[in-house]
């Protein structure tokens, strides 16, 4: 018994019979912040996965958009490559003009690592309700 651990289910039946009317009704409302506490927990942990799976959502179409544009980036920079004027030695030494990397591809790096944290926090915010219904369960069970 959660609330009673020392005592067996016998033990505790004859504890509760043996106490009055009064006793037992102040008892059962002392349990009560309790299942409160629990069921609050419960629903800020359900908001907070619902918020990061919405957040998640939006990251994730961010980071779609950052992969079109990085593409587009890229793919001028290859024209623009093609049409440099002189042979390949002059192209590869203007090539660092045009530079590896585009703002889009940090930016998408910066998404990727955002998407990363919240589903991590997805993972854990889902770990912790498990456990909390399953806390629920046992306490309504005994």
């Amino acid at each position: 018994m959660p609330f009673y651990p020392d005592k067996k289910t016998d033990e505790l039946f004859e504890f509760l019979n043996d106490m009055l009317l009064h006793e037992l009704v102040a008892l059962n409302h002392s349990y009560g912040p309790h299942f409160e506490a629990l069921e609050d927990k419960i629903e800020r942990t359900e908001q907070d996965i619902r918020g990061d799976q919405e957040q998640l959502v939006a990251l994730q179409e961010r980071y779609d958009a950052l992969e079109r544009q990085s593409i587009a980036e890229a793919e001028k920079r290859k024209e623009a490559f093609a049409s440099l004027p002189g042979n390949g030695a002059e192209r590869y030494l203007q090539l660092g003009f045009f530079g590896v990397f585009s703002v889009a591809d940090s930016q998408q790096g910066k998404v990727s690592i955002e998407i990363k944290k919240i589903k991590e926090r997805i993972k854990n915010n889902e770990t912790q309700l498990s456990d909390l219904i399953e806390e629920k369960k046992r306490l309504w069970m005994n």
